[in-house]
């Protein structure tokens, strides 16, 4: 009986010691790489991020404040991710044209998430946003000539 005991716990002392290396080795791969965020997953991103903040705004303006938050989220959150590619090409102003439509956002939320909402302070931050967005797309946005928009050549320069 002892030997099956001592058996059984030098099969588990062996299963954690394997689990513990396996730990070990992945940690000493080192932090991955930031992921490529390519010029289609901007653009593919901004074709909905685009039609999220007006569903926004449109709510904002009706006054139903729970569904401009929850569009406002979304659009916050696609928002977010569009840094890599600011930052994979070391575009300083791209990177900050995100922040700061984020933080306005968050302003807006912010404003969205009080009782009383002032919906005149709330139109403010959203503009806020539409005019930072505005900002980067006057450097980085051109038309394209098969309909829609298309960035420019130099936002894809590293």
């Amino acid at each position: 009986m002892r030997s099956c005991r001592a058996g059984g716990i030098a099969l588990v002392l062996v299963a954690a010691a394997t689990g513990l290396a396996g730990v070990v080795l992945r940690a000493q791969d080192g932090p991955k790489p930031y992921p490529i965020y390519t010029a289609d997953h901007l653009a593919g991103t901004m074709e909905t991020l685009g039609p999220n903040f007006a569903a926004a705004v449109r709510a904002l303006e009706a006054g139903d404040y729970p569904a401009a938050k929850e569009r406002l989220a979304r659009a916050r959150e696609q928002l977010a991710t569009t840094i890599t590619f600011w930052r994979q090409r070391e575009r300083d102003d791209g990177i900050g044209f995100v922040r700061t439509a984020v933080r306005a956002m968050d302003d807006l939320d912010a404003a969205m998430s009080v009782d009383d909402v002032d919906a005149e302070v709330a139109s403010a931050f959203a503009a806020d946003v539409q005019a930072t967005c505005n900002a980067c797309h006057a450097v980085y946005r051109e038309p394209d000539p098969e309909g829609g928009f298309r960035l420019k050549a130099e936002a894809l320069e590293p």
